[in-house]
């Protein structure tokens, strides 16, 4: 089965890049299942449709993390890149935030490279989606002000609807 992604912005996109650079980059973009909530980012609604085995969520993280060991080394990996995280210790805790979709704690900053707690908030969230795409995911859930939203991760292509 396939489940339907909104994505609201006030540019048309064709497809979702893997982006990894400028102010706040997450390695794809934001959407919702909802149309009205991704049309409150913009009058630019991107469609994107996603077969459901590729979305991933937290439980599938730690399936993976505890069972697959070439993903598991490749979420590793996509942690020592993104963090300051050094030790199995480190690695574990950063990985135990991230994967349970919650926010550092203050004495996590310097583990995030973060100054304050929304940095430290949005360099977990592009975390989550660096280790789902380690996984194998092609986007993942994360909680939000909406409620459930969804990562998708850079690659899929998606359709354009002006309102």
């Amino acid at each position: 089965m396939k489940t339907t992604l909104y994505h609201g912005s006030k540019a048309k996109l064709t497809e979702i890049l893997a982006e990894t650079s400028g102010y706040v980059c997450f390695g794809g973009v934001f959407a919702s299942q909802n149309k009205a909530n991704a049309a409150s980012f913009g009058d630019c609604i991107h469609t994107i449709e996603i077969d459901d085995q590729e979305i991933g969520n937290t439980q599938d993280l730690w399936y993976t993390y505890d069972n697959v060991p070439a993903e598991r080394r490749a979420m590793i990996k996509a942690i020592k890149a993104m963090t300051t995280a050094k030790t199995k210790a480190q690695v574990e805790a950063v990985f135990e935030i991230v994967a349970d979709d919650k926010d550092p704690s203050e004495d996590m900053f310097s583990l995030f490279r973060a100054t304050d707690f929304a940095e430290a908030s949005w360099k977990a969230q592009a975390l989550r989606g660096a280790i789902a795409k380690a996984a194998g995911f092609r986007a993942i859930e994360m909680s939000d002000e909406f409620g459930t939203s969804y990562l998708v991760l850079g690659g899929i292509n998606t359709k354009i609807e002006m309102i």
